[in-house]
C-alpha cells in the first residue's frame, strides 16, 4: 500500500460516555456516540435522511475484500470471542467474507506515539489502550476507529484501526465479567461495541434513532454489567449491502432481517437497556 494513500481525508469515530441512568434498582450508564466524526468530513448524503445513502459514508466500502486485520497480542480470549461474533454478524448480513485474520500483532494501543500514528503501517488493527491518555482522547471515549481514504476517491477505505479504551472501561463479556469491588471502571460488552465500531470501519456511520430505532449504529448504547445489544436491525443489513451487495440467502432481506433477534419497539425509550438475548 503506497504511502500516498496515506495522511488524506482521515475519519474517527469514539463513544463517548455522557449521563447517568438509573434502570430497576441498578446503576446504567448511557453512552453517546454524537461526538464520534469529524463531521465536516462526511459526505452530505451521508447525514441527510431523504438521501438514499443516509447512514453511509463510504459508498465503495473498502478497495479490497476480504479486509485483512490483525489483534493486538493484548486482547483477551473473551475480546476475541466478542470480535469474531460481530464479525460473523456483519458477513451474515451480505453473505459474503468480509474480514480475515493474518493473526496476532506484536503491539498494543500503547505502542504508538498518538492515536493516528497506527495508520502509519499496513496493519489494520485491533488494539488495547492502557495509556488512553496518550490518544489525546477524553477518558469518557471508550473506543475510537479511524480510517484513511485515497485522495483520488474518497468513498473507498484503504486502511483502518479499532482502538479500545481499557484504561477506564473494562470490555468484555457483559453477562460474565465481574469486576473487582475495587476497580472503579465500568463494564462495557465487547460485542455491542465492536459491533458498532465495525460498521463504521465498513464504511457506515450513525443514523438517528428516529429514523431506525433498533439500529447498531444509533449514535447511543448503555453501558455496565448485563447490559448489552448485540443485534443488527433490518435498516443496518439494508444499508451494508448498499455497499458491498449480497450474496446467496442474505440477498432475502425479509429472511435475513429474521436471523436477527429484535427486541420490540415501543414508546418506551428505555427499551434499550433491556439485555439483548444471545
Amino acid at each position: 500500500m503506497s504511502n500516498s494513500l496515506f495522511k488524506f481525508p482521515m475519519m474517527i469515530c469514539s463513544t463517548v460516555v455522557m449521563f447517568l441512568n438509573f434502570a430497576c434498582g441498578a446503576q446504567m450508564y448511557q453512552a453517546s456516540l454524537e461526538e464520534d466524526h469529524d463531521k465536516t468530513k462526511v459526505p452530505d448524503y451521508a447525514k441527510n435522511p431523504d438521501s438514499q445513502y443516509y447512514g453511509v459514508h463510504a459508498t465503495e466500502g473498502w478497495h479490497n475484500l476480504p479486509i485483512p486485520f490483525k489483534t493486538g497480542f493484548a486482547l483477551t480470549a473473551d475480546q476475541k470471542d466478542g470480535l469474531n461474533e460481530c464479525i460473523g454478524m456483519w458477513e451474515s448480513a451480505v453473505g459474503k467474507k468480509l474480514f480475515k485474520y493474518l493473526g496476532p500483532d506484536d503491539k498494543t494501543g500503547d505502542s504508538f506515539d498518538d492515536l493516528y500514528s497506527s495508520l502509519s503501517d499496513t496493519t489494520n488493527g485491533h488494539y488495547l489502550d492502557t495509556d488512553w491518555d496518550k490518544t489525546g482522547k477524553s477518558n469518557m471515549v471508550l473506543a475510537t476507529t479511524i480510517w484513511d481514504t485515497s485522495s483520488r476517491n474518497v468513498d473507498q477505505i484503504f486502511t483502518a484501526d479499532i482502538r479500545f479504551n481499557t484504561q477506564h472501561y473494562i470490555i468484555g463479556d457483559s453477562f460474565s465479567l465481574l469486576p473487582s469491588a475495587n476497580d472503579p471502571r465500568e463494564v462495557v460488552d465487547m460485542t455491542t461495541l465492536c459491533l458498532h465500531e465495525l460498521g463504521h470501519m465498513l464504511g457506515l456511520t450513525h443514523v438517528s434513532k428516529n429514523y431506525d430505532r433498533l439500529s447498531i449504529m444509533n449514535p447511543t448504547i448503555y453501558i455496565g454489567e448485563g447490559l448489552a445489544n448485540r443485534n443488527l436491525s433490518c435498516g443496518d443489513i439494508k444499508r451494508i449491502q448498499q455497499i458491498y451487495g449480497c450474496a446467496g440467502e442474505a440477498c432475502d432481506q425479509e429472511a435475513t432481517c429474521a436471523k436477527f433477534e429484535q427486541p420490540s419497539a415501543s414508546d418506551d425509550d428505555d427499551y434499550e437497556a433491556d439485555p439483548a438475548s444471545e
